[in-house]
């Protein structure tokens, strides 16, 4: 099953300086984690057909250290694989630089994507799921409104 949406709760797209929009498909795999890589053109949304060179390093969130940086990949056709076995479950940030073939000079850095990859094979890899603020606040709403409907059922008996 593909997961088109992120643990940052942001889109899977990263614009870059307004010339190419790169995607990140994440795929979580018990054994290896598969990442789609789509980069197209920012104004005409096609797909790049210029050889592109990319690498990639991930780290976990809670670290500033790399836990892992690739060697230089290649997409071809504006699509990109790179398949990864993470440690364990949790909360890792994954970082690019890519290179478009008919610009060698200039890469390119989108902003990181938060991944959240899912724990497998019981309790030793059982990671902690990032709940925040606005998952604490979407509960508190719903409390709010039951209190709300059982407050006016209450009054109007």
């Amino acid at each position: 099953m593909a997961y088109p949406a992120l643990a940052d709760h942001a889109s899977p797209e990263r614009i870059v300086e307004e010339k190419y929009v790169v995607t990140l498909l994440f795929i979580p795999e018990a054994e290896v984690s598969k990442m789609r890589f789509f980069f197209r053109d920012f104004k005409t949304g096609r797909s790049i057909e210029t050889p592109i060179s990319f690498n990639i390093t991930i780290s976990e969130t809670d670290s500033a250290l790399a836990i892992f940086k690739s060697p230089e990949l290649s997409a071809s056709s504006g699509v990109g694989d790179f398949a990864y076995k993470f440690p364990r479950g949790g909360l890792y940030t994954v970082l690019m630089k890519f290179k478009v073939g008919d610009r060698p000079g200039n890469a390119y850095l989108p902003d990181p994507w938060s991944l959240w990859v899912p724990a497998y094979g019981g309790s030793e890899n059982a990671a902690r799921y990032p709940f925040g603020y606005s998952e604490i606040s979407g509960f508190l709403a719903l409390l709010g409104v039951l209190v709300i409907l059982a407050l006016n059922m209450w009054y109007y008996k």
